[in-house]
């Protein structure tokens, strides 16, 4: 039995255009190299409809050790240059499970 705990971050971001800052992600191939990494179980971007301006990105993993790898991957670099365009704040809860 795996004893390690899966890791549920929420991460709000605060984005000039957030649809077209998820889009922008989507259409560069970004998500769909994260959602294949190993240990990934959700990585997924919402739109909160009485929140203009705000992106929601709901991300679960493995473990938090998947969750640390994930962010060493050279996609993330691009992740992080299209963020740099879009987004001016970024607030993370982290959840781990049983």
């Amino acid at each position: 039995m795996n004893s390690e705990k899966t890791i549920t971050l929420l991460v709000t971001y605060k984005a000039a255009d957030a649809a077209k800052f998820i889009k922008e992600l989507a259409a560069d191939g970004v998500l769909e190299c994260i959602r294949k990494e190993e240990g990934c179980l959700q990585y997924d971007y919402f739109l909160p409809a009485e929140s203009e301006g705000s992106v929601l990105l709901v991300e679960k993993w493995q473990s938090a050790k998947a969750q640390k790898a994930h962010m060493k991957q050279p996609h993330m670099k691009r992740l992080m240059e299209i963020k740099d365009k879009y987004v001016t704040d970024t607030a993370v809860e982290v959840l781990q499970e049983v």
